[in-house]
């Protein structure tokens, strides 16, 4: 425990009873709710995966040099995540072809990837110590192709190879394109077991995340008979909103900060990502939401850029954590706005957006085994905990009213009589800058450390937290109770 987290801990102490040594900011005549959780600490969940955070991005990007070791802020960004997946696919998975020739030229292709591309990526990688599942071009029929880029990748991505992946949402091809319109499972799993066949007869091993679907829960289950085989992961795509600029307001799916922060489409979520992964897991084969952000076609301006995605994040990242899946990646691009963690531009370089800040709250809890958690309020409030590798408990508070603090008393904190706090703000659910965590943002050279600690004294069975309007508090409970 550091200095100033030892002296606020003090400072509570001596004042007695339930205190706080940074009292947080509130506005102006700020309606207070009232809420109470309770932590069930005696029945903890399966441990969190260590590689449970993951960004995906479009297979395209892999010809740039955005991931080349020499990009240190951006290895940095990383690295604050701790261990993750990185996977490459989407749409334009499709239309990135694979040639060991310099110089070859495919129709429609956005990208071009050869050798240098897959030894760059391959050593980005071993230095955040983040694997790769690396999609393969399904969409333009050409199964050798596919077979000599996956054999270049076992050779040159060795331990950091996870998976791949055959085609990107295959169950969408008939509307998108790049099949006709009758085209249905059996079509694709006949496209497959070519694809097999040929990596086969290259590789010992082909191992298969799939279907990478978006729709259609059918698709799932068939892939996991058909491909049992070879399959290490099942993946679902999931994006809870849509950009699509034919949705009517009325349409839950359509993108604004009411619905973002509804807990009906947080709810709708979790029963769609449980259904998934209980068929995985009948199978034996781990669930990763292998492609999901706040709303797809990107995302959508004033939603997905703001504050409030990370709010978002949060409670979102401990609700399928709660699930049993095996990991979440987040989809980006490095187009600066919209639902992308981490962008770039000429002139700011790389630095992250508001949805990051989420994503680094959930690693600063560390990890563990997720507690079942009651909450009775009338606020919209999301609550979740973890019990620590250490025994201490972590409970998450994310206050998703826009102008409404909640004052919670949190019940079944195992003995404890210290605490402290850690704090995720900003200031308004709109906000695209002055985010911080813990008191202090994500600097320009990437790097981020708690600068403000919160501590707090119960009586050995509660504590009263105090969460502002439009922001989310950790509360670290028990031993090592300080963000990691």
């Amino acid at each position: 425990m550091n200095a100033r987290i030892a002296l606020l801990l003090m400072l509570a102490t001596s004042l007695g009873g339930f205190s706080r040594a940074v009292e947080p900011e509130t506005k102006a005549m700020e309606t207070v709710l009232e809420a109470r959780v309770r932590v069930q600490s005696d029945r903890p969940g399966p441990a969190i995966s260590s590689q449970f955070m993951g960004l995906s991005f479009e297979a395209s990007t892999l010809a740039t040099q955005h991931f080349a070791s020499t990009n240190r802020v951006f290895r940095q960004l990383l690295a604050n995540l701790g261990t993750g997946v990185l996977r490459f696919g989407g749409n334009y998975v499709e239309h990135t072809f694979w040639s060991r020739e310099k110089g070859a030229v495919f129709p429609d292709a956005k990208a071009v990837l050869g050798p240098a591309d897959l030894d760059r990526l391959f050593a980005f990688s071993r230095d955040i110590q983040w694997p790769v599942i690396l999609g393969l071009n399904l969409g333009a029929l050409m199964p050798e192709m596919a077979a000599d880029e996956a054999a270049y990748a076992v050779e040159a991505g060795g331990a950091q190879l996870l998976a791949f992946e055959i085609g990107n949402e295959p169950e969408l091809y008939r509307k998108n394109g790049v099949r006709g319109t009758n085209y249905v499972y059996s079509d694709y799993r006949r496209e497959l077991d070519v694809y097999r066949g040929a990596m086969h007869a290259r590789l010992k091993k082909v191992p298969l995340c799939g279907p990478a679907h978006a729709s259609n829960f059918g698709w799932l289950t068939n892939f996991l008979n058909d491909a049992r085989s070879d399959v290490v992961l099942a993946s679902r795509h999931h994006y809870p909103m849509s950009a699509d600029p034919s949705f009517k307001p009325d349409n839950p799916r359509y993108t604004s900060l009411e619905n973002l922060l509804s807990a009906a489409t947080m709810k709708a979520s979790a029963k769609l990502i449980r259904e998934h992964q209980q068929a995985s897991s009948k199978m034996g084969v781990p669930l990763r939401v292998g492609e999901t952000n706040t709303a797809s076609r990107g995302g959508k301006a004033g939603v997905s850029d703001s504050f409030a995605s990370a709010l978002w994040a949060v409670d979102y990242l401990f609700t399928v954590a709660e699930l049993g899946v095996e990991g979440v990646n987040f989809h980006a691009y490095f187009r600066c706005g919209g639902y992308t963690p981490v962008c770039w531009d000429a002139k700011t370089g790389y630095r992250p957006l508001p949805i990051y800040y989420g994503l680094l709250l959930f690693k600063a809890v560390g990890g563990g085994r997720p507690l079942p958690v009651t909450c009775e309020t009338s606020a919209n409030l999301a609550a979740h905990a973890v019990l620590a590798a250490d025994g201490g408990q972590r409970v998450i508070l994310v206050n998703k009213e826009r102008d409404r603090a909640v004052r919670v008393r949190i019940e079944g904190s195992a003995g404890a009589r210290t605490a402290t706090l850690l704090r995720l703000s900003a200031p308004s659910l709109e906000s695209t800058t002055g985010i911080l965590l813990g008191g202090a943002a994500v600097q320009v050279d990437g790097a981020w450390s708690s600068g403000e600690l919160e501590a707090i004294r119960g009586d050995g069975k509660t504590f009263e937290v105090s969460v502002p309007a439009a922001s989310a508090v950790v509360v670290l409970v028990g031993s090592g109770a300080k963000p990691r």
